[in-house]
């Protein structure tokens, strides 16, 4: 079963720097709504930097190129970043978006630590 926490916290306990993926909407048909996806993702990603992860954030990466790539490569990639992260970080309002649900049901398959950042369960 994976591991659920609300909330920043360290889990320091080695001198590797635990890898977090963030998860949460990205898309959206406004685009004020979707880069407001963007800017949040990018707060929670300076958020856990600052407290020394190794951050990888999908709306960082390739948000900004929707539409440029091929998506279908886009998504396998973040798809692998997320088996390889230890801590997968869900943004508020990611039970709403079906890459998220997606996320989320790898992330428990592969038992990873789950930390919901804004409260959604």
């Amino acid at each position: 079963m994976a591991q659920y926490h609300y909330g920043i916290k360290e889990y320091l306990m080695t001198d590797k720097l635990l890898r977090v993926y963030i998860a949460g909407p990205l898309r959206n048909n406004d685009p004020n709504i979707q880069a407001a996806n963007i800017k949040e993702a990018e707060r929670v990603a300076i958020m856990y930097w600052n407290v020394r992860y190794n951050v990888f954030c999908p709306h960082l990466n390739s948000g900004g190129l929707i539409g440029l790539i091929d998506e279908k490569t886009a998504i396998r990639a973040t798809l692998e970043e997320l088996e390889r992260s230890d801590i997968i970080v869900f943004l508020k309002g990611w039970a709403s978006s079906d890459g998220s649900i997606d996320e989320h049901n790898r992330a428990v398959k592969l038992k990873k630590i789950i930390v919901m950042n804004g409260g959604d369960q």
